[in-house]
């Protein structure tokens, strides 16, 4: 896996964010790498080059997944709370953050050489992913993760691998 056109700044998350959710977004480095798993509640999300290769993937604690999805279609922020708090997430709050990914794919063009486009988001631990999935965001060589604050809403943490 060729990943030398791959890196993603804070401020390459804060804008894309900020565009869509119309909301102050605060994005640090997170320094205590979160371990993937497949049964650990959060989102996953995969993204292929126009020949069908996985190029990028996208893990999304189960906070921030409601954060955001929560925060794009104004829902009351206790949504994105209660949510987590039960281990969850909405049916809508995951496809408002399809969308989000499906706008972030842009991240990944560089590295594809080409169009990138979302392939499909996982809720964990519920779906099942394919292992082939599994062992790309594994043995992904370049990953960057990143604490995230939607002003409002909430934080949790994104990792983006190619």
């Amino acid at each position: 896996m060729t990943t030398h056109g791959f890196h993603v700044e804070n401020d390459d998350v804060r804008k894309m964010l900020h565009d869509l959710l119309m909301r102050d977004i605060i994005v640090t480095p997170h320094h205590r790498p979160a371990r993937f798993r497949t049964r650990n509640p959060g989102t996953l999300a995969v993204f292929r080059s126009a020949d069908g290769a996985h190029v990028g993937a996208c893990w999304c604690d189960l906070s921030l997944a409601n954060v955001v999805g929560a925060a794009l279609s104004l829902m009351p922020p206790n949504a994105a709370k209660d949510a987590t708090a039960k281990a969850e997430i909405s049916e809508v709050a995951l496809e408002n953050l399809a969308e989000v990914m499906n706008i972030g794919s842009h991240l990944w063009v560089e590295q594809a050489h080409g169009a990138v486009s979302l392939d499909r988001v996982f809720r964990l631990p519920s779906d099942e992913v394919p292992e082939v999935v599994v062992n790309f965001y594994k043995d992904s060589e370049r990953k960057f993760e990143f604490a995230v604050e939607v002003k409002g809403y909430g934080a949790g943490v994104i990792q983006l691998a190619a």
